[in-house]
């Protein structure tokens, strides 16, 4: 095996933080011009932020199914909503199994799916308990 003719070494950086390094090789004995060289770091670039959305991703993807099994393991009724005050569609269709939940919300899940909670729950007398 004989070694590169050219080795290049990039960090793989996001924010100040060191994700990784991005190694490049040739087997070619060229000259790397200032074009070349933007374009690698621009992938760099690209890599680490290729990096960072997919943990993000990955983590909410968990953060879902950890919600969604705590919403299964519940009786009562539960609107779960974003930081809109909408409905969010997955943990909602937990809740849509149970018929007494249904009828506890007294709100068509298709209906509110998206809405605001107060605008989907409007004509729905709130009750003291």
């Amino acid at each position: 095996m004989t070694s590169p003719a050219l080795l290049i070494s990039l960090p793989l950086r996001w924010k100040n933080k060191l994700l990784g390094t991005l190694w490049l090789a040739s087997d070619r004995q060229e000259e790397l011009g200032e074009e070349k060289l933007s374009y690698f770091i621009d992938l760099s670039q690209k890599a680490a932020t290729a990096i960072v959305n997919h943990k993000a991703f990955d983590d909410s993807l968990t953060q879902r199914k950890q919600l969604e099994a705590v919403l299964a393991a519940l009786d009562d009724a539960v609107i779960v909503t974003d930081r809109m005050d909408h409905h969010l569609c997955q943990p909602c269709s937990s809740i849509a199994a149970g018929v007494g939940r249904k009828a506890a919300l007294g709100v068509s899940l298709a209906r509110a799916l998206g809405e605001g909670v107060f605008s989907a729950v409007s004509d729905v007398p709130l009750v003291n308990r």
